[in-house]
């Protein structure tokens, strides 16, 4: 009896009472940045999205989009929660990573969030996961510590003991990773700006001022306390404005001002290069992009094409470079394709626009990924564009706005044309202007058009301009019943990896104990020789 009482207590510690700002603090803490939150109804559905901030002051249940260097694991299996008690919480204390353990609502299911920064070992720990059980929310969404469960259950935290601690664990983590990013310092205009305000001119306001240097200190990895402080110096011109407030609405403006930096950074990640050179890489980037699109076929094997090459220009945003790593699994999650199909697409490309190149083939049984190379078009001064893509593969996990999304996979889902002409349609466009720029006729176009309309995704002005609309793509992608594919292909690459890893290691051990006792056995024959 003593030990169901003492059970019980470790299992089910009491409710703590928590105000929406620590729920808030605690989700932006384990949020990637920028990134907004999904309802939950009380079926345990998506029911649209909203800030983070005005999720909570509604109360509702929901879920975020963890950060690239957290583990959070949805444990609601007995032997995953075994083995996260009896082994994960040991292993995280020995290697001195704090974390954050809760009961998720329903007795015996729980929630684990540690941010790991070293990314081999954040892999190891979500690989071991899966093997024992858990869920392992990888690109995914999860309810953060302490937010209300979608039926009302008692959520309770395990370890720490209260949420001032379960904060001081997360933020502590958080800088932690910090500090182990590269700092590089403010570039000479950028302190030139923070010292003495902006006296070239270059911006209309303070505000504008100030947010270019939170989107610095954000690019530098510096936190935001270190942006309150510099601006709070009254020997730092740029915070004039900061410093006529008060401490509780200074502090305030300038949070807003990070959180919005951190949200533009996300969408446009800094290029880690070298000054003004790596910056007219990314600038050609971008000027090429609407002409490398462009490059793609008519018909379905232009649409497939089109996306590929959406996928592979994502990742050389992303990366910063224009040459880079990519494997067909993550081309295929960026393009919402399978493998064999961005196979086929990817020869199509090499072989016939010629703005793809693959500069080297991994070896067979390696676990690397192709090298590439995008290859731009002659000048590459080509007028200025509007690039829409963002940056991001495996680590950022899917966006509505990229062809990876669900509501456009092929089956149930709206397909790779559809896609094509929506994605086209970031200004009012008539299906005249359409077609040549997809090289199709214009009652195809039409057809697509009508399709998208009915869904709710685009409408035609009164000239006869057609737009798109602001709608839930996720939402019409539940409606078709193709939610959730993107996760499952995700997952069936994580499960295919670990066993070509599994594979690899076993390999290896079969070829040390081969080497081992041919080692023996010459050993012996010399032993033999030499009496």
């Amino acid at each position: 009896m003593k030990t169901m009482c003492r059970h019980r207590v470790e299992t089910q510690p009491a409710v703590e009472a928590v105000d929406a700002k620590t729920v808030e603090m605690l989700a932006e803490a384990i949020a990637k940045p920028g990134s907004d939150a999904l309802l939950i109804d009380k079926d345990n559905r998506s029911h649209g999205r909203m800030s983070i901030r005005e999720a909570v002051r509604s109360g509702a249940s929901f879920a975020v989009e963890l950060a690239d260097d957290m583990v959070g694991l949805d444990v609601d299996r007995r032997e995953g929660a075994l083995w996260v008690r009896n082994s994960l919480m040991e292993r995280l204390e020995s290697l001195k990573i704090p974390m954050v353990v809760q009961n998720s609502g329903t007795p015996g299911h729980l929630h684990l969030f540690a941010r790991v920064p070293e990314a081999v070992l954040k892999r190891e720990i979500e690989i071991a996961a899966r093997f024992a059980g858990c869920n392992v929310r990888a690109g995914q969404r999860i309810r953060p510590p302490l937010s209300p469960h979608h039926r009302g259950l008692p959520v309770s935290l395990i370890k720490p003991a209260n949420a001032a601690q379960a904060l001081s664990v997360l933020a502590s983590t958080g800088e932690k990773s910090i500090a182990i990013g590269k700092r590089r310092g403010l570039s000479g205009s950028m302190f030139a700006l923070l010292r003495d305000g902006n006296r070239n001119g270059r911006y209309r306001s303070r505000s504008e001022g100030i947010q270019a240097l939170a989107t610095a200190a954000v690019n530098q990895n510096y936190s935001e306390e270190w942006l309150l402080k510099v601006l709070l110096n009254p020997q730092n011109l740029a915070g004039e404005k900061v410093q006529r407030m008060d401490e509780r609405e200074a502090c305030r403006y300038v949070v807003q001002s990070y959180r919005k930096a951190q949200a533009f950074v996300a969408m446009r990640p800094a290029f880690r290069g070298c000054g003004e050179a790596a910056a007219a890489v990314m600038e050609k980037i971008d000027l090429a992009a609407e002409v490398i699109l462009r490059s793609a076929g008519s018909g379905q094997a232009g649409a497939t094409d089109y996306c590929v090459l959406s996928a592979h220009l994502a990742i050389a945003r992303r990366v910063g470079s224009l040459s880079y790593g990519a494997s067909d699994r993550e081309v295929a999650e960026l393009a919402g394709l399978s493998r064999p199909t961005v196979t086929r697409s990817q020869k199509r490309l090499i072989e016939k626009p010629g703005f793809l190149k693959r500069i080297k083939r991994p070896a067979i049984g390696a676990t690397t990924a192709s090298q590439w190379r995008i290859r731009l078009p002659a000048g590459s001064v080509l007028g200025d564009t509007s690039p829409t893509l963002t940056g991001g593969v495996r680590s950022t996990g899917k966006a509505d706005h990229t062809p990876g999304a669900d509501l456009w996979r092929r089956g149930k889902g709206l397909g790779k044309s559809k896609y094509r002409v929506w994605s086209l349609l970031t200004s009012p466009k008539t299906a005249a202007e359409l077609s040549t720029g997809l090289g199709i006729k214009v009652r195809s176009v039409w057809d697509h058009l009508w399709m998208l309309e009915y869904r709710g995704l685009c409408m035609r002005d009164v000239d006869g301009k057609w737009h798109r609309c602001d709608v839930d793509l996720d939402a019409v992608a539940n409606r078709l019943g193709i939610a959730g594919e993107g996760a499952r292909q995700r997952a069936r690459h994580e499960s295919e990896r670990e066993i070509n890893a599994q594979r690899l290691r076993r390999r290896a051990e079969a070829l040390s104990g081969a080497y081992g006792s041919l080692t023996e056995r010459n050993d012996e024959s010399r032993e033999r020789s030499s009496r």
